[in-house]
């Protein structure tokens, strides 16, 4: 799996994360636009070994449930298919997941 750049991944946790892509606001308080720019920024220096073991821990110290966590990794990891497609001649996103509708405030 190609690891995605920084700005996809960025966006990709964005989508999930935060309310209607608001910089201020996520879906879980204490998460705003920094947090999901740290996620990006360590999942894409990190690489792509383990994506739970990367990011699990880290928003479930924010009170992310489990279901959240999950679809975040699901999302990082189609982010990086998505980058192997693209490598491929492909034009970008794959799959996108979104779970706005998954508010946990």
């Amino acid at each position: 799996m190609s690891t995605p750049s920084e700005e996809e991944l960025r966006t990709a946790l964005a989508s999930i994360l935060l309310v209607d892509n608001n910089e201020d606001e996520g879906i879980v308080d204490g998460i705003d636009g920094d947090i999901v720019s740290y996620l990006a920024g360590m999942l894409h220096e990190g690489g792509f070994d383990d994506v739970e073991e990367s990011i699990g821990p880290f928003l479930e110290g924010y009170g992310c449930e489990e279901d959240l966590v999950q679809t975040c990794v699901s999302t990082v990891i189609a982010c990086g298919s998505s980058a192997n497609n693209s490598n491929d001649n492909n034009d970008g996103f794959n799959t996108v997941i979104n779970n706005n509708n998954n508010n946990n405030n």
